[in-house]
């Protein structure tokens, strides 16, 4: 994304946007975001939605090494990886109704949490092995705000103030993770 930004390509900031609008697209929820590409002489367009099913968090596939372009630099350059993690990392109880929607769910929900810890201890892995400080930031288990619908504003704004006062009164950042 940085180097997108960086770019002086006339279609730069479209393609920075749709990038971002298609990492909120999630599958079967919000529709995908079109994004044309040049293959050779051709112009073709792809379809692109948030990247959940793979990964939670991405950083860099785990063979690629952070220390790969060291030699670029006089020294070495600092390197420090901020996670910051939309929810809570605990378990959360919920009861759960008998029937295989709300099922299914929670265990989508469940998976997806599990994916997004095991993504985190993968990049604290890495920053590990190549030098790097890990930083992480999430919902602390003591917050005990209820969403009563998608995109609920009230809880929003519950959990901005929340992200604001960890802020305001020191660092919120666990270095290792959970």
């Amino acid at each position: 994304m940085g180097e997108i930004a960086a770019s002086s390509h006339p279609s730069a900031l479209e393609l920075f946007r749709n990038i971002l609008l298609a990492s909120t697209s999630l599958p079967g929820v919000f529709p995908p975001v079109h994004v044309k590409v040049a293959a050779g002489d051709k112009m073709l367009e792809e379809m692109h939605v948030d990247g959940g099913p793979t990964r939670q968090v991405f950083l860099a596939p785990a063979h690629f090494s952070l220390r790969t372009f060291d030699k670029l630099y006089p020294t070495p350059p600092m390197r420090r990886i901020y996670v910051v993690k939309n929810g809570k990392l605990g378990p959360e109880y919920e009861a759960v109704k008998p029937n295989t929607l709300s099922i299914s769910a929670r265990s989508l929900f469940t998976l997806t949490k599990s994916q997004s810890i095991g993504d985190i201890n993968r990049i604290y892995q890495i920053a590990q092995r190549d030098g790097a400080e890990f930083r992480l930031a999430a919902i602390p288990e003591s917050f005990d705000a209820v969403s009563n619908q998608p995109f609920d504003p009230a809880y929003m704004k519950k959990l901005f103030q929340l992200g604001y006062e960890m802020g305001r009164i020191g660092e919120p950042w666990s270095r290792t993770p959970p």
